[in-house]
């Protein structure tokens, strides 16, 4: 009897998955979907950790290691997880029920499911040693790379770049339409996701169109890259990297806003300087796409003036990186500063932080940037970030952890779990960035010197250290998931008591806030939603995966996805839009004839017959409406395109 019941409840839960639009489950569909890419990245750096400590790998497999290594953790594991977050938080906070496109949102939860499949198996169709960049030529040059293990990871980051542009778009639109609040009584979290949103709106398109050209001249020789067709190699550098410098901002503006969500509530008092950490976030945003991306093409470029420009811009955005280590320094001042699992967390984020920036302010520096672009510093600057922002988001889990489940987790562990994160986190970076000052090149499968080789088993160590303290703490919440001890009230924290303001516009009334619940909490009593958006998102990897396989030869199952893709498009267009339609008066009861025959009361005009037009009364609104998100597509596309 138990089991049966138990495989009921896996058959609702697998019904709520695909059908569900509401934001508060796809927020913990996409965070369950990082965690996987999170133990798969994971993974791959044990994989690389064996390889340059004791020698055990080999180089193709090392490099395909290195290759999803950042793939996974970047495009797979911290951008889900962040925007699991912002579905679960920031509709909550400015007092929205949904997105504002609920089954688009949930088409771009189900367009990534198929990526990070596709990208798992990919080793076994063929080599990927091309780095988490894929550069060009390297990616399109079959003697390379043959097979179509490169070529299934260009489709999977080019339909993630289409969900993730969707996304930016949608929470745009819910934070200028849907929000019960004003803007400077929203929270930092949104403040940063606002911000976000407008990068993913911007950076993803000329991703997305690199790696259409580059999956073209792979699969067609369309000459883009390669300067034998009379392509140019410098071209994926400048689309890659334009995209490459605001992605590092899109990882990490979500966890300086959890930071600004969980630091007060740690310490026991209101963030100091409010409106400066939301301005800065802005700031962030638009001097990430203004000039920033170029300092990564300083051995590339040979224009003088083009670098300096690009130095400066790049000295300018720690203007506002610096205003918010001071102002999260400052809130310390006054609070309660405890010794929990949260306050490790903010104080790890901040150091990270501050450190991976001082090691950041060396590359604006041109003859600097050109002695250590190829090295490991390089490394060590970007893991000091990645590293920060790991912490910041787990520090997040840990917040929202009562909300989710309504169970309390042991604070003891919690506490030991975060300590070592932080710690191995700081052995590794530190490590990678001595080796790097010390000469070591990037990119080899080898330790090409002995000098180098301590530092190289001081990172794996700080490695186990910091994979040591990630499973305590994922085993921690797990337990406390399952056997914990509930929580007692609604505000688990005393957010209001400590520091008077609310976790959430949009009250709970009943806890947990866990899957299949409404965003108050509440089961609901009637559940409706569309297997639509679940199926065509899975199958939006079908239209160029059936390209591939024309291209190759391959001509009838291609085409055959290609039409699969089509006929579900059609058919949710149908479903939604064409279905509903009321028959046309006259052709039900009075007839096509007499309809036709009928003079309408109050008609004028030489035809007689045939009365004014008249306006529906909300088509003016209606059209009002659209101009925001057209507006928003449009810049998406002078991207895309412009790229």
């Amino acid at each position: 009897m138990g089991k049966v019941r138990q495989l009921g409840r896996i058959k609702e839960i697998l019904k709520i998955a695909l059908t569900t639009t509401s934001a508060h489950d796809i927020g913990i569909m996409y965070i369950v979907l990082g965690i996987i890419s999170l133990i798969t990245g994971s993974a791959y750096a044990a994989l690389i950790r064996d390889q340059l400590t004791l020698n055990n790998v080999g180089a193709v497999d090392y490099y395909n290691a290195v290759s999803l290594h950042g793939i996974f953790m970047i495009f797979f594991m911290v951008m889900p997880i962040s925007t699991g977050f912002a579905n679960y938080l920031v509709p909550r906070m400015i007092g929205a029920h949904d997105l504002y496109w609920p089954k688009i949102n949930a088409l771009s939860f189900w367009i990534l499911v198929p990526a990070v499949f596709m990208s798992i198996i990919a080793p076994l169709f063929g080599p990927i040693n091309t780095g988490w960049y894929m550069y060009a030529p390297l990616s399109t040059d079959l003697q390379v790379n043959g097979g179509f293990g490169v070529t299934l990871v260009e489709v999977a980051l080019m339909i993630a770049g289409v969900s993730s542009t969707l996304t930016g778009i949608n929470f745009l639109m819910t934070i200028l339409r849907l929000r019960k609040i004003p803007f400077f009584k929203m929270s930092l979290f949104t403040w940063s996701w606002f911000a976000t949103s407008i990068l993913l709106m911007v950076a993803l398109p000329p991703l997305t169109a690199g790696l259409v050209m580059a999956f073209l001249e792979r699969m067609w020789n369309l000459p883009f890259f390669n300067a034998a067709l009379g392509g140019n190699p410098l071209l994926w550098q400048n689309v890659f990297w334009f995209f490459g410098h605001p992605e590092v901002y899109i990882l990490i503006l979500p966890a300086m806003g959890l930071v600004g969500e969980v630091l007060p509530r740690a310490v026991g008092r209101q963030i100091y300087g409010y409106k400066a950490l939301a301005l800065s976030s802005m700031a962030i945003a638009f001097l990430s796409v203004l000039g920033v991306w170029m300092h990564h093409m300083f051995t590339a470029i040979d224009s003088d003036v083009v670098r300096e420009i690009a130095a400066a811009t790049t000295m300018a955005i720690a203007i506002p990186s610096g205003v918010k280590v001071v102002n999260w320094t400052i809130t310390f001042y006054g609070g309660k500063v405890r010794f929990s699992a949260l306050t490790i967390g903010m104080i790890g984020f901040i150091t990270l932080f501050l450190v991976g920036g001082i090691t950041g302010v060396f590359f604006p520096l041109i003859p600097v940037d050109l002695a250590f672009n190829g090295t490991y510093l390089v490394l060590g600057h970007f893991h000091y970030m990645v590293f920060a922002l790991l912490v910041g988001l787990l520090s997040g889990l840990l917040y929202y952890f009562p909300y989710f489940t309504g169970k309390w987790f042991d604070q003891e562990l919690a506490r030991t779990s975060m300590f070592m994160i932080v710690v191995g986190a700081f052995v590794v970076a530190t490590g990678m960035s001595i080796d790097g000052v010390l000469g070591m090149p990037r990119r080899y499968a080898v330790v090409p010197a002995p000098v180098y080789q301590p530092f190289q088993n001081l990172v794996t160590v700080g490695g186990f250290v910091e994979g040591i303290g990630l499973l305590l703490a994922f085993g921690t919440l797990l337990y406390a998931w399952v056997r914990g001890p509930p929580v007692k009230n609604l505000d688990p924290w005393n957010s209001e008591q400590l520091i008077g303001i609310p976790d959430f516009t949009l009250r709970p009334i009943a806890l947990p806030l866990s899957f299949g619940k409404e965003m108050d909490g509440t089961t609901p009593e009637h559940r409706h939603g569309s297997y639509f958006p679940s199926l065509l998102g899975l199958l939006l990897c079908f239209p160029p995966l059936g390209f591939m396989l024309i291209l190759a030869g391959i001509t009838i199952p291609g085409i055959f996805m290609v039409l699969a893709f089509i006929g579900v498009g059609m058919a949710w267009l149908y479903n939604d839009y064409f279905r509903q339609i009321k028959p046309m008066p006259g052709l039900g009861g009075f007839g096509l004839t007499k309809m036709l025959s009928s003079t309408p009361t109050g008609s004028t005009g030489a035809l007689g017959g045939v009365e004014n037009p008249t306006i529906q009364e909300n088509g003016v609104e209606i059209a009002r409406r659209a101009k925001t998100p057209v507006l928003f597509f449009i810049i998406a596309e002078i991207f895309l395109f412009g790229s």
